[in-house]
């Protein structure tokens, strides 16, 4: 049944995901990120917090749009979970800075 529902449904919906996809406006996304750096500056931003860094010495790993999700056999990440794990452990083992940008736990 898993195999007949996937095969009846993957091109609708991959179509229908490809064609209400966000696709933000680089200009718009700039503007944006600009008035916020502005109002940072400012200090009229209380949603943003300023980090004095070394950037000769600090060292940051960025990890974005990892999906977690519940394990289960619809679970994208569910395979790559052992390298994540070894990957965390290994750049706080190097005294990392672990950032997030999103898009990370889903059904968690």
């Amino acid at each position: 049944m898993r195999k007949l529902l996937q095969y009846l449904l993957t091109k609708p919906l991959t179509w229908m995901a490809n064609k209400l996809a966000a696709s933000p406006k680089q200009e718009i996304v700039f503007k944006s990120l600009s008035q916020l750096y502005s109002r940072t500056l400012e200090q009229k931003a209380s949603d943003v917090q300023l980090l004095n860094i070394d950037v000769q010495k600090d060292k940051f790993i960025i990890f974005s749009d990892q999906h977690k999700g519940n394990k289960s056999w619809a679970d994208d990440f569910n395979q790559s979970e052992p390298n994540y794990i070894a990957a965390l452990n290994y750049y706080n083992s190097q005294n990392y800075h672990f950032i997030n940008l999103g898009d990370s736990e889903e059904l968690w």
